[in-house]
């Protein structure tokens, strides 16, 4: 039979995997056996299991996706697992302790999430979309007993280093952490059974585990999921059924070189808001570019090889490009270029604050003190964890890091912020000349613009106020007021006038009364 691929196709296909000898058998596998398979001369039927634990895919997802769209691009027969059954007990791989249990409805809106994500990035028409609940749910005691854990020894459980260790040192491994392998294995043996339109009839699945052609031929994951293909392949060859070929993918790094790929604990979420997936992206380290273009970004080989040279050169642009790719796929071309905007705007990726603190100048001129300050700003409940912040240099005022001794004089316009980077948060700090609290008659009404105005000391009088309010120069939390306007008046809020000279300035803070 005349070979319809290539080297380059079988490079393409084997794009991100592990190389460079850390498991070399592995990599014998995947670089002899996937062009024997694919020397069958038909499309191979390739599975990616997803277990929604989360409540969103993770940029280390990324990779799996892209490489099984690689294979439904070249023609062959994509399967999407999504681990309705096992995401209940969850994947034991590379963890000291068991898994907290997930709850139905849990399981089921992270699934639903992980469908619409996983589909950003893969073709529907291409891909069968299956959920191991429909045959574990409807498989029998007998037949999870003979079919799916007779086949896995105690001993080849215990081999996997966390079981072993934490067996070793008399610490708790659950039965259920034991068999999750297993039922990833029996996955791969039923996974391709259903015919076209009848994936959720259990009857499509039942009594077909060792049948030849309905077994996987690749699975994909991440280096975490070693283990588990291990135990597949011999699951598989106790069946005399050709045993699956893994595609294990490289982890990927972040900033601090610290993992991103599946199951790491370092979880950057899709359903991040775009500025702050951009933010997260950009701060990964030089030496790990090329490697992360070619594992989480849909550029061709051609693109990233001409960009070898820049790293020397240039490895911020990279860094962005990389930013924008990772953006694009998870939120669209628009939503890129807004965060790439956002993102020049604030090139350091400083957060921009979403929020205000009003203080009085009485407040602002007393000097207050770090720790009342982080409290105010809400990014402390109490004395104590103030303290801790400020110990750990996690505060900010105007992009100075402060100390728990630090006596401040603010002013208006200052920025508060805790944290660097993805995770920073800010405030704006404003300072109003007085603190004005309402009357009893006004709590949860809305109350006329003219009023607040004359209140507040934005206005002498009533033609005063009316003039403000028709020129539009009243803002109330930020929000302009006209004459007819009412507003529901919070604590705390802050009353703005904009002077001859088109500049706001603060007026007044309005209190509720206690």
């Amino acid at each position: 039979m005349e070979e319809s691929w290539s080297k380059e196709d079988v490079a393409y296909l084997l794009r991100g995997t592990i190389a460079g000898g850390k498991h070399s058998e592995l990599e014998r596998f995947m670089n002899a056996e996937l062009p024997q398979r694919l020397s069958l001369g038909r499309p191979l039927r390739v599975k990616l299991g997803l277990d929604p634990k989360t409540p969103s895919l993770h940029v280390g997802h990324l990779a799996p996706l892209l490489c099984l769209k690689r294979f439904q691009d070249k023609g062959h027969k994509t399967f999407l697992l999504l681990g309705g059954f096992t995401a209940r007990f969850g994947d034991p791989s590379g963890r000291r302790e068991p898994r907290a249990p997930l709850s139905q409805e849990e399981i089921h809106r992270n699934a639903q999430v992980y469908e619409e994500q996983a589909f950003r990035i893969l073709d529907r028409s291409k891909t069968v979309l299956v959920n191991n609940s429909v045959w574990f749910d409807d498989m029998d005691v007998s037949t999870l007993m003979a079919d799916v854990l007779r086949p896995l020894s105690l001993a080849v459980a215990l081999s996997h280093g966390p079981f072993r260790n934490r067996y070793e040192a008399n610490e708790p491994v659950s039965v259920v952490e034991l068999l999750y392998t297993a039922l990833q294995a029996y996955d791969s043996m039923v996974v391709c059974a259903a015919k076209e339109g009848k994936e959720d009839d259990p009857a499509e699945y039942r009594d077909m585990a060792g049948t030849l052609d309905v077994c996987c031929d690749v699975e994909i994951g991440g280096e975490d999921q070693i283990f588990n293909f291990g135990v597949t392949r011999r699951l598989m060859h106790a069946r005399h059924l050709p045993e699956e070929i893994p595609v294990v993918l490289e982890y990927v790094t972040g900033a601090r070189d610290q993992p991103i790929g599946p199951g790491r604990r370092r979880y950057i979420p899709l359903n991040l808001d775009p500025d702050d997936l951009y933010k997260a992206i950009v701060a990964v380290p030089d030496k790990s570019l090329l490697r992360t273009f070619r594992s989480i970004t849909d550029l061709s080989d051609d693109e990233i090889a001409s960009m070898k040279d820049e790293i020397g050169r240039d490895p911020h642009s990279l860094r962005k490009l990389l930013a924008r790719a990772v953006v694009r796929l998870a939120h669209g071309e628009e939503a890129a270029s807004l965060a790439e905007r956002a993102y020049e705007t604030h090139p350091r990726g400083e957060p921009v604050p979403k929020s205000a603190v009003v203080l009085t100048g009485e407040e602002a001129k007393a000097e207050m003190g770090a720790i009342v300050l982080v409290q105010a700003a809400g990014f402390a409940s109490g004395v104590r964890e103030a303290e801790f912040l400020l110990s750990e240099g996690s505060i900010f005022l105007n992009d100075k890091p402060l100390a728990i001794s630090d006596e401040l004089e603010i002013v208006d316009g200052a920025v508060l912020q805790r944290g660097r980077g993805l995770w920073a948060k800010a405030v704006l700090i404003r300072v109003a000349p007085v603190a004005i609290v309402l009357p009893y008659s006004m709590l949860g009404k809305p109350v006329d613009a003219v009023d607040l105005a004359i209140m507040s000391g934005a206005a002498r009088n009533l033609q005063e106020a009316e003039t403000l309010l028709k020129q539009r120069r009243v803002f109330l939390g930020g929000i302009e007021l006209g004459l007819a306007r009412q507003a529901e008046v919070r604590d705390g809020i802050l009353v703005e006038v904009v002077g001859e000279d088109g500049q706001r300035r603060p007026v007044a803070r309005l209190d509720l009364p206690e």
